[in-house]
């Protein structure tokens, strides 16, 4: 429902339809509805309509782009009314930084489905001639980056300084000292996360978005048509690949941070995306 929901451009009703579904799947999974009660989800309908190619106003301007920001999913935030006395903690800048931190998260989780979805509908349709090896291929390409960036930032960042946090609470008694750490916890998602490096993040926004197009091209049904169109999507896909991994050796080298060594370990252990050019079914494609 909210998969489909959001994949429209956003409507008058489309943020009382996404806080409906958010209730009742933290009734499902048995969340106590008074920790949540401070929370709900925003798709503000004035912002969409607004002109964007302009003025850049909102995170969410600035981190999507193409068909993801024509769609629900290009606008949805999260929204806390902090309480007394936490409001001296989740100040309204923290907030707004929580708020970036959800659209950004948010964003790879939905790209890491779609591709979940396209593999779904490659085993409905196993031996259709249009549905080719070198689609799957790209598949697996797409769903191999995807996974590990996912994983690097639930696993290596979010959870791993999360509990970086707990533990400066559990030692202190001191508001000052938590509230520091509460702000040295957010810094630290910002500058792990990439949300402070404009060429990393576009880079890897671009890489989603061209996996978000290769999800629609597929859910389409792989239109005759399509060819073209799949094959521009390998080989940028490909470039762009190379590109961010290259931005990332180089914050490795500036940066004492272990896990990013880690990820990128994980998706170029055989030097794959740092020294091809093409998908080998495409290797007599010129580059773009």
């Amino acid at each position: 429902m909210v998969q489909a929901l959001l994949s429209e451009p956003v409507a008058a009703t489309t943020e009382h339809d996404v806080n409906a579904a958010f209730k009742q799947a933290i009734y499902k999974v048995g969340i106590d509805e008074e920790m949540t009660q401070h929370f709900s989800l925003t798709c503000p309908y004035s912002a969409s309509k607004a002109q964007k190619s302009v003025t850049v106003t909102s995170h969410h301007q600035q981190q999507q782009s193409g068909s993801r920001h024509e769609s629900g999913w290009g606008w949805l935030g999260l929204s806390y009314c902090a309480q007394w006395p936490l409001h001296t903690i989740f100040t309204p800048a923290i907030l707004q930084q929580y708020d970036t931190l959800f659209g950004f998260l948010i964003n790879i989780r939905q790209v890491q489905v779609t591709l979940q979805h396209c593999w779904a509908l490659q085993m409905m349709h196993k031996g259709l001639s249009s549905w080719s090896a070198s689609v799957w291929q790209l598949r697996s390409h797409m769903a191999f980056f995807v996974d590990n960036i996912q994983y690097y930032v639930q696993v290596d960042v979010v959870e791993s300084q999360f509990s970086l946090l707990l533990e400066a609470i559990r030692l202190t008694h001191d508001f000052e000292s938590i509230q520091q750490a509460h702000c040295n916890f957010v810094s630290s998602l910002f500058r792990q996360l990439f949300l402070q490096m404009p060429s990393v993040l576009q880079l890897l926004n671009e890489l989603l978005q061209l996996c978000t197009s290769f999800g629609l091209i597929v859910i389409a049904g792989l239109p005759t048509n399509a060819t073209p169109d799949l094959e521009r999507l390998s080989r940028d896909f490909q470039r762009k690949s190379s590109q961010l991994l290259r931005q990332l050796s180089d914050v490795r080298d500036r940066q004492d941070n272990p896990h990013l060594a880690q990820l990128l370990l994980c998706i170029d252990y055989n030097r794959y995306f740092e020294t091809s050019r093409e998908l080998p079914n495409h290797s007599s494609e010129t580059k773009s």
